[in-house]
């Protein structure tokens, strides 16, 4: 039988079959068509004789890529990991953070550093369909120390596991995990939020948050509309007042509008405090429900760490969305109101 079947002639790559004749190379071993052999007169890997390798066979199997060590908490990832599947940090080597194993803020190598799990997985509670363990698991896991009190990685939030979460909302999670501790804790659904205060329906978009954006838009939407008509009557009352322009304006609109934006600027304040509120608890929910959505159509093979790093992938937050309503916002604010003064400008010229 050929035990070169399949394998490519060293001079002309035809791979060989069961009835070819096969001439190997004293030197280097490489397998040749005999009529290949003889054509030459040599082998065709002469000019590599000199070094002292020698011919590879190609069906071999490829050596197994390295699992990767996070630089970070120092937890073994698979090889393809784009994510640790501990701390959730990238594994791409833009990591530049301190190193696992270093002291740090007077806390002894091996305990919990700067927001990561350390080293490995969970156990009893973690996520179970697929059969798998993570086998870098130290003996006794290190809490996460928050304002509420440490919290372990296998602690249950409404079925999922503070891990999941972590994973799952990667950078910050520590204030988001004391957060939704406390909530499951008292029963309460608020805290406040200093980033949806200020930047209110971006925040949501930038959290993934869509629905909650959405409507929180589309009221700051309609309470501008006020401010345009106010813009317009202020535009005209200031060049009929200071410029001397001869252009009509209602001094009444003009007043009860300004009444209204009284109102609203109230509204508008109290729909900043809602949002800043409540994000937190729409958050929770959010991510209990997305964690879960996720576990189930997970495959029953998959193992832990392809499964957090799933969760990494399709986690996170949207910068795109969230700068870009910011941005979006901007504009139309600015181009509205050019528009408007423009026109103005433009018919009293005429």
């Amino acid at each position: 039988m050929n035990k070169y079947v399949n394998v490519p002639c060293a001079k002309c790559g035809k791979p060989f079959t069961e009835d070819d004749d096969v001439v190997v190379c004293p030197d280097c071993g490489a397998p040749h068509h005999r009529s290949c052999y003889l054509e030459l007169g040599h082998c065709a890997r002469q000019d590599q004789h000199t070094d002292g390798s020698t011919w590879q066979d190609p069906r071999q199997e490829a050596a197994p890529k390295e699992n990767v060590t996070c630089p970070r908490c120092g937890a073994v990832n698979l090889p393809d990991a784009q994510y640790c599947a501990t701390c959730g940090i990238p594994l791409d080597g833009s990591y530049q953070g301190p190193q696992p194993g270093n002291t740090a803020g007077g806390r002894q190598a091996g305990s919990y550093q700067n927001g990561g799990f350390q080293n490995g997985g969970y156990q009893n509670g973690g996520f179970q369909s697929g059969g798998y363990q993570n086998y870098s698991r130290p003996a006794e896991p290190q809490p996460i120390m928050t304002p509420m009190g440490p919290i372990y990685q296998d602690d249950d939030f409404d079925g999922v596991t503070a891990q999941e979460i972590a994973v799952f909302i990667g950078p910050n999670y520590r204030r988001y995990l004391s957060v939704f501790k406390m909530m499951r804790d008292s029963g309460h659904n608020f805290s406040f939020n200093w980033s949806a205060f200020f930047f209110n329906y971006c925040f949501l978009f930038y959290r993934k948050l869509y629905r909650p954006a959405i409507v929180v838009m589309s009221l700051v939407a309609m309470l501008f509309i006020p401010r345009l008509m106010y813009s317009s009557e202020s535009i005209k009352y200031f060049l009929n007042v200071y410029m001397q322009v001869p252009v009509d304006y209602d001094l009444g609109l003009l007043g009860n509008l300004g009444t209204l934006i009284s109102i609203i600027n109230i509204v508008q304040l109290a729909l900043m405090f809602v949002v800043a509120s409540f994000s937190d608890r729409l958050y929770y929910n959010h991510v209990v429900r997305e964690i879960k959505k996720l576990r189930s159509a997970a495959p029953s093979t998959l193992s832990q760490d392809q499964y957090l790093t799933m969760l990494a992938f399709n986690g996170r937050t949207n910068p795109r969305m969230g700068y870009g309503m910011a941005l979006l916002s901007a504009a139309v604010v600015f181009g509205i109101s050019y528009l408007i003064t423009y026109q103005i400008l433009a018919t009293t010229m005429l």
